[in-house]
């Protein structure tokens, strides 16, 4: 998943897509239904039921032979994928029932953190003041500056890992400063009950 991911970010950037949004494109590309529902952890927490697991087995081969064909499209075809995930991910939901469509959301919401914060819909949920959310989208811009760096300027292994960690315990700390006590045991609130699968994928960059 790692090597798409990059592949697709510098896919993004390369097609001059702003830097935010390039950002926000690939953690939702990462934590997007399509791509989540492939963990055996996640089909076990959701208890898809036989004719579920027929109808998204059908979705995920299409959307398998989708990305293969962006790889080798070259860069134009890359920059196509993340408008093929939502695609993709969006016949997912629809299989679910209601109570597994929240669960892919707290799920979600674990994997990105406090970059949740980013979400205009938490940001709504959290009842933020036009100060916080302007304090966390200039956080916002300058860690995506920063992340275009560290990807660009490296070539993956431990060096990087540990330095896209560094970088989001240093988000995680700048951002949940911004929130108010209450705002952030809402936050924990919408995150639901701990998820195994979450905590495994949000080790994956971005």
């Amino acid at each position: 998943m790692m090597k798409l991911l990059v592949l697709v970010f510098a896919a993004l950037s390369a097609f001059g897509v702003c830097q935010m949004d390039v950002m926000g494109m690939m953690r939702k590309m990462k934590s997007a239904p399509v791509m989540l529902i492939q963990m055996p952890d996640v089909k076990k927490e959701l208890k898809l039921n036989g004719d579920q697991n027929k109808k998204i087995g059908a979705i995920q081969k299409e959307f398998q032979e989708t990305t293969k064909k962006a790889q080798s499209g070259g860069m134009a075809a890359m920059s196509a994928l993340p408008a093929e995930t939502d695609k993709a991910s969006q016949a997912v939901l629809e299989v679910l029932d209601a109570d597994q469509v929240v669960r892919v959301h707290q799920i979600q919401y674990q994997m990105w953190g406090a970059a949740s914060l980013y979400e205009p819909d938490v940001q709504t949920a959290l009842q933020l003041t036009p100060e916080q959310v302007a304090k966390i989208t200039e956080w916002q811009e300058g860690e995506t500056s920063r992340m275009m760096e560290l990807v660009q300027g490296q070539r993956g292994g431990n060096d990087t890992k540990k330095k896209m960690d560094k970088m989001r315990e240093t988000d995680t700390k700048t951002l949940m400063a911004i929130l108010t006590p209450e705002q952030a045991a809402k936050l924990k609130e919408l995150q639901g009950p701990p998820s195994n699968a979450a905590k495994k994928l949000s080790k994956i960059g971005f």
